[in-house]
């Protein structure tokens, strides 16, 4: 998670951090995290989205979990470019997240950092 939130990427990046066993996540990701139309906008934005699952309580998600004074998910954290880092709430209407994605401009010629991006997940196991 660390080095797809570094604060000199030039694309936004939303971490979820779930688990199979969390009710409320689980709410969550059917109203608000599902569909063609999600993924699409998503897409469209540029944002690089980031499952961190912690059902079986893995180490590295919990330090992630603790470096935002955190102990349990849901978490969800919006990292866009030159801004801080700002949290969704926990328990979310249909357009929680897609009205924070609405916020960003449209991703246009950034593809490559994506890309990029999208491989350190894949190396991280995320």
């Amino acid at each position: 998670v660390g080095a797809l939130t570094d604060p000199t990427s030039l694309l936004p990046v939303f971490v979820d951090a779930t688990a199979e066993w969390c009710i409320t996540c689980k709410a969550n990701e059917s109203l608000s995290m599902h569909g063609d139309a999600f993924y699409d906008l998503a897409e469209q934005k540029g944002v690089t989205l980031v499952k961190a699952d912690f059902t079986t309580s893995d180490s590295e998600i919990l330090s992630f979990l603790r470096s935002h004074d955190r102990v349990s998910v849901p978490l969800y954290v919006m990292y866009v470019p030159g801004e801080e880092p700002y949290y969704l709430p926990q328990a979310h209407t249909a357009d929680t997240v897609t009205n924070e994605f609405n916020k960003l401009p449209d991703a246009g010629s950034v593809d490559k950092e994506s890309e990029k991006n999208e491989a350190l997940a894949d190396e991280y196991g995320l």
